[in-house]
């Protein structure tokens, strides 16, 4: 099988590295962004750098600026992991498909189950609950789970 993305596989770490170096222009302000080390970052730009026999960043004593290697690879990754984010939160955001079905009598639904619906709500994590309620309860088939049945405590 052909590995796709073969020039910059094993690069995820170390692009979201050099994104926050090049936009504070600081290893040390974004390795605090990312919550690791300013040495950590300088190791992941400067494998970046091996891998693209470029450097991303003109150094200057203290001071960094982003060579022209730099500000493309820059521009590329913001747009690349802007859309990644992107479909991360609009995926993040649908609904859940999976449906609770509760069934149950009247009395308890009205007296037990109604009195503490928000709690359920809360704890089935927005998907959708449907109560089935009748004062039969021998002719609900008790036995039949589906893949999605899973166990609510609340």
């Amino acid at each position: 099988m052909e590995k796709r993305f073969k020039k910059v596989h094993g690069s995820l770490n170390a692009l979201m590295a050099f994104e926050a170096a090049a936009r504070h222009l600081s290893f040390s302000r974004a390795a605090d962004e990312l919550g690791v080390s300013q040495p950590t970052i300088s190791r992941h730009v400067a494998a970046l750098e091996n891998r693209i026999n470029q450097p991303l960043f003109e150094r200057h004593n203290n001071r960094i600026s982003l060579s022209e290697a730099g500000v493309r690879l820059a521009d590329s990754v913001l747009l690349g992991l802007g859309h990644i984010e992107a479909a991360w939160d609009d995926i993040a955001r649908r609904p859940s498909t999976e449906t609770f079905v509760l069934a149950c009598t009247y009395g308890f639904a009205e007296h037990w189950l109604m009195p503490r619906f928000r709690d359920l709500q809360r704890a089935a994590g927005g998907a959708p609950i449907k109560i089935a309620t009748t004062d039969w309860m021998d002719c609900l088939d008790m036995n039949w789970h589906s893949p999605c049945d899973r166990l609510l405590r609340f």
